[in-house]
C-alpha cells in the first residue's frame, strides 16, 4: 500500500513536470516572438521629414515642437475667445429685442396719449415734415 501511494504521488509529479515542460516551451515560443517583433521594430525606425524633403535632425524637431505646442496654445486661446464672444452676441441680442419691444410699447403709448390729449397724429406729422425739411435742404 505504502508503494502504490508513492507510485501515485511519482505519477502525479511526473504530470506536474511534464505540464511545466510544456508552459516553459509555450513561454519560450512566445518570447522568441516577442524578441522578433522587438527585431522588427527596431528595424523599421521612424524619420520624419521635414518641410525641405531631409531627414529632421533632434533640434529641428524640438524646434518643430515648440512650435507646434505655441500654435496650440493659440488655438485654444482663440477658441475660449470665439466662445466669448458668441456669448456675448447672444447676449446683445436679447437686448436688442427688449429694447425694440420697449420702443414698440413707447410709440404706442405714445399715440395713446396724443388721443388722450386731441392732438391724434402730431408725431407722424412732425417726422413727415423733418423728412421733407432734410430732403429740400
Amino acid at each position: 500500500q505504502h508503494a502504490n501511494m508513492a507510485l501515485s504521488k511519482r505519477n502525479a509529479k511526473e504530470e506536474e513536470f511534464e505540464m511545466t515542460l510544456k508552459k516553459n516551451g509555450d513561454l519560450k515560443s512566445s518570447l522568441k516572438e516577442l524578441q522578433s517583433n522587438v527585431d522588427r521594430s527596431e528595424t523599421q525606425t521612424i524619420r520624419l521629414i521635414g518641410p525641405d524633403g531631409n531627414e529632421m535632425t533632434r533640434d529641428e524637431l524640438r524646434h518643430f515642437r515648440l512650435q507646434l505646442n505655441e500654435k496650440i496654445k493659440v488655438a485654444e486661446r482663440l477658441k475660449t475667445e470665439i466662445t466669448e464672444l458668441r456669448s456675448e452676441s447672444l447676449i446683445l441680442q436679447r437686448t436688442e429685442q427688449i429694447l425694440t419691444q420697449r420702443n414698440q410699447n413707447m410709440d404706442e403709448f405714445l399715440v395713446l396719449q396724443e388721443k388722450k390729449a386731441g392732438v391724434a397724429g402730431y408725431r407722424n406729422t412732425q417726422s413727415t415734415l423733418e423728412a421733407t425739411s432734410e430732403q429740400t435742404a
